[in-house]
């Protein structure tokens, strides 16, 4: 009787241990995956926040050249319109300098 007593407790030490591992087991099968899904996440955060930066800095260059063709253009522009106004005084003062026939 001691015997089986002691199989029966032997067993059921055995499925308590077995349970055990198995719940050990389908943790780690449910959370390593998500482990490793946490760090790449974190990871790809990292490196979208970095390509952000990136972005926002080319922008700001871009909008810096922007204003500077801008105002080079502007001043381009003021500077024809100066010349065509010497140029129609220039004009002037020749049709004036010049007999008529």
């Amino acid at each position: 009787m001691d015997n089986q007593f002691f199989n029966i407790n032997f067993n059921t030490v055995l499925n308590i241990a077995l349970l055990i591992g198995m719940g050990i087991t389908a943790y780690r099968v449910i959370r390593s995956p998500q482990e490793k899904s946490m760090v790449a996440d974190a990871s790809f955060g990292v490196r979208l926040n970095e390509l952000q930066k990136r972005l926002d800095e080319e922008k700001t260059l871009r909008e810096n050249h922007i204003h500077t063709l801008e105002v080079k253009l502007d001043l381009a522009n003021d500077n024809i319109q100066k010349l065509a106004l010497q140029l129609v005084e220039l004009k002037t003062i020749i049709s004036e300098r010049l007999p008529r026939a």
